[in-house]
């Protein structure tokens, strides 16, 4: 099973992608330069993006991610509320959420076809906010699918 990882370096704004190999061994596949401090970066569900919280201009990147080899290409920003200490998307792809120690908030950006739109809620008040999980809820709904 082929795996590419993926690390943020803030120090020297760039993104290193790596091939994972069967024996462990991580081969360079390519370094993205990026505009401002990497921070946190999550993958897509579809494994079609990869978004990436910079700052001191508070962004979130997106970034198509090519199936072959994993090497990243950038599709768009959107701005968000606070300096990103953690992001995460929804199940189905149509949100990233952000969460912001320094600012103490959490925020939502929604997705169209993979790339980030303007936030459309913020919750303030989450003094030392570390991270933004979105949990898996199964309901019961009559049918089947």
């Amino acid at each position: 099973m082929k795996q590419t990882v993926y690390t943020a370096s803030p120090e020297s704004q760039q993104i290193h992608v790596w091939s994972l190999e069967a024996d462990g061994k991580l081969t360079l596949v390519q370094v993205v330069d990026a505009p401002g401090q990497v921070q946190p970066m999550v993958v897509s569900p579809n494994k079609e993006f990869l978004y990436v919280g910079v700052r001191p201009e508070f962004r979130v990147l997106a970034y198509r991610i090519t199936p072959d080899n994993g090497a990243l290409t950038f599709a768009g920003e959107a701005a968000l509320p606070g300096s990103p200490t953690h992001i995460s998307t929804d199940r189905h792809g149509r949100f990233v959420f952000s969460a912001s120690y320094n600012q103490g908030c959490v925020s939502v950006t929604p997705l169209h076809d993979g790339l980030p739109g303007e936030t459309i809620t913020v919750v303030e008040g989450l003094e030392g906010c570390h991270s933004a999980n979105i949990s898996r809820i199964i309901a019961p709904c009559g049918c089947r699918r």
